[in-house]
């Protein structure tokens, strides 16, 4: 079995489309080729070109596939279910017209969860609630990946044991 290994924008700090201090796309796309991959994942919506002709022009001029999306939200959050389909319809979009065959789903952690992190007995957990809330919306991100034919894949930021 050959293994192979993509890169995304998350590696040049791009987490958030809209975030002044993003390098250029262009310029992670760039480096992404220099540096000898093959693929990378779309990062988050909106960073890379969204229109199907320009990101595949983008990425056929660096010799470049797109293997993946990036779904991070605050997946816990039941008021922003609708929102987050909407982005998960628009990723497997995009995904689709570019032949890729995945979307990395991961929730948006922030604090005090990331100050608390590898605290196993005192962090603060999701209560109930947010619990059941999350599993709804994964259900429903996995139901719209499957209307695409893309596979959701599940990026933990932590275990339980």
């Amino acid at each position: 079995m050959e293994l192979k290994i993509a890169n995304a924008p998350c590696s040049w700090g791009v987490e958030f489309a809209d975030n002044p201090a993003n390098p250029a796309w262009q310029t992670v796309l760039d480096e992404i080729s220099d540096a000898g991959y093959l693929a990378t994942e779309l990062g988050p919506l909106g960073y890379l070109p969204t229109e199907s002709g320009s990101l595949g022009s983008a990425l056929s001029k660096r010799s470049l596939k797109l293997i993946a999306g990036t779904l991070f939200v605050h997946l816990h959050r039941e008021d922003e279910r609708e929102n987050i389909c909407r982005i998960t319809h628009e990723t497997c979009r995009i995904l689709t017209e570019q032949g890729a065959e995945f979307l990395v789903v991961i929730d948006h952690v922030s604090s005090p969860r990331t100050d608390e992190a590898g605290q196993v007995e005192t962090a603060t957990r999701l209560n109930d609630r947010q619990w059941q809330a999350m599993m709804e919306t994964l259900k429903e991100v996995g139901r719209i990946c499957l209307q695409y034919g893309i596979t959701p894949t599940l990026h933990p930021h932590a275990y339980i044991h």
